[in-house]
């Protein structure tokens, strides 16, 4: 949301006309999701594949989407107080895996941890497999159908009351 400046206004004449008015402005809870100014949904996309983020940032454009290639970049932004209302993570990435990210995501911003949805081309490992078999949260394998993808977006941030824009 956009709030405009009010004008420059003419000093008033009458001494009476001088009264200030106060308002007092609700402050949001910290850990709150705000919607970007524009009033679109926030999205994160975390993958270190150019071609994926750049699909994910079209493939979303009713949306407001910060897109990362590094694990660890997200993670100083969601330490600063950035908050959105789902974050798409890859798996097997360089430097920070998934499974290290969804750790710092529990220790830096437990309220965006329901938020995460891995987008991966499978758990190779045994570490990976028992990793996804113990997390409640959504898991889409590559090579994903977009509106399919954007649906399950939708269908998270409504069981959490947030609206979504309008399907494509």
């Amino acid at each position: 949301m956009t709030t405009p400046f009010p004008k420059k206004r003419e000093p008033a004449t009458d001494p009476s006309a001088r009264k200030r008015s106060v308002r007092t402005l609700p402050v949001a809870a910290p850990a709150a999701v705000l919607p970007s100014a524009g009033g679109r949904p926030r999205l994160l996309v975390v993958d270190d594949e150019e071609l994926i983020r750049k699909v994910l940032v079209r493939g979303f454009k009713d949306y407001e989407v910060t897109a990362l290639e590094d694990a660890r970049a997200a993670v100083k932004l969601l330490e600063a107080g950035e908050r959105f209302e789902a974050i798409l993570s890859d798996l097997m990435m360089p430097g920070m895996s998934g499974m290290a990210f969804y750790a710092q995501v529990a220790r830096v911003a437990p309220d965006q941890l329901e938020r995460v949805i891995f987008v991966t081309s499978g758990g190779t490992t045994a570490e990976t497999r028992g990793f996804l078999a113990r997390i409640p949260n959504p898991i889409v394998d590559k090579p994903f159908v977009l509106q399919a993808l954007q649906e399950l977006v939708r269908s998270q941030m409504k069981k959490r009351g947030i609206p979504a824009p309008p399907r494509l």
